[in-house]
């Protein structure tokens, strides 16, 4: 298959090396910068493919194009961006010839009509992305979880949901394809933002990991943010994270400690993502809706000075 994926950071980059390794034809539309003549990109990726999980270097020449028309024609157009991103990305696609299937993979917190405005003739998906990292530093970090939790339009078929499911299998990549998609994508918007707020509030998610009192903290807020998605009439019943809310926070603590303990990868993309500006928009987001829809959250409240003015900003 020929790709299209708009964005070149850690989600576009640890995908597009992924499905290029398995032997499509990737292509990469930066959001924002201009395109042109690129180095390899060099990362470490700590690949949960891989059984034990394995740290290994990377050396990813990405494709780049300067307009959609450049692209050609595409079988799938993946959008690697965040929300607030989503509308310019959504216009590339737009632009591309014919009208491939667009996949949405990022952090989500607005409705389906945003979804069916802009990319709604031409069929979409919405995914939760299972990778994360830092690049553009020394010590540039990836890590690729084997599964991918996916979502479609009632207009997509079969076939069509065969054909991805089989995209990403190629790539040692499992999808699940969780009905509602939309809430469940809040669901993890919700907890990353959570997390993201204990973890300003306590200098990094080691200090969280390493103690008790943090993590407690950090299960109260997550708990909370799950409330925020209840009154916005997500039915936290049907789904697996939505049944952290009704954990007390002591036991939800231990499962937090018992999970980044036991998957090396999962702790990976939540210490690369807890203090970045993405943890700390999803943290915004579910804030600012709790206000809207006057809620008390008193833990995500002591958590909003410390993302409002995070690690190394100026006083």
């Amino acid at each position: 298959m020929r790709l299209l994926i708009i964005g070149l950071g850690a989600v576009g980059c640890a995908y597009g090396h992924a499905l290029r390794e398995a032997g499509h034809d990737v292509v990469h539309l930066p959001r924002r910068r201009p395109a042109g003549a690129r180095a390899a990109v060099r990362f470490r990726l700590l690949d949960g493919r891989r059984a034990p999980a394995e740290g290994r270097s990377v050396s990813y020449q990405p494709e780049v194009v300067a307009t959609p028309k450049d692209a050609g024609p595409v079988d799938l157009a993946l959008l690697a961006v965040r929300t607030a991103d989503f509308r310019l990305a959504a216009d590339r696609v737009r632009a591309l010839p014919g009208q491939p299937l667009a996949l949405v993979l990022g952090e989500w917190w607005s409705d389906r009509a945003m979804l069916d405005e802009h990319l709604g003739e031409r069929g979409w998906l919405l995914g939760r992305p299972e990778a994360g990292g830092r690049l553009g530093t020394e010590e540039s970090l990836l890590a690729l979880r084997p599964t991918l939790t996916l979502g479609e339009q009632p207009a997509i078929g079969p076939a069509t949901r065969a054909r991805v499911t089989e995209l990403f299998a190629s790539g040692g990549i499992a999808t699940r394809w969780q009905p509602e998609a939309i809430h469940a994508l809040w669901l993890h918007h919700a907890i990353t933002g959570a997390i993201g707020g204990a973890a300003h509030r306590v200098g990094g998610f080691d200090a969280l990991l390493a103690d008790t009192g943090h993590r407690r903290e950090c299960a109260v807020c997550i708990r909370e943010a799950l409330a925020v998605c209840a009154a916005r009439s997500v039915p936290l019943e049907r789904f697996e994270e939505g049944h952290l809310a009704f954990a007390p926070a002591p036991l939800l603590a231990d499962h937090l400690a018992a999970l980044w303990t036991a998957d090396p990868v999962t702790r990976a993309i939540t210490r690369l993502r807890a203090l970045d500006a993405d943890a700390r928009a999803c943290f915004d987001d579910v804030w600012l809706a709790a206000r809207r829809l006057g809620l008390q959250t008193p833990a995500l409240d002591r958590c909003r000075p410390h993302v409002a003015a995070p690690p190394g900003a100026a006083a």
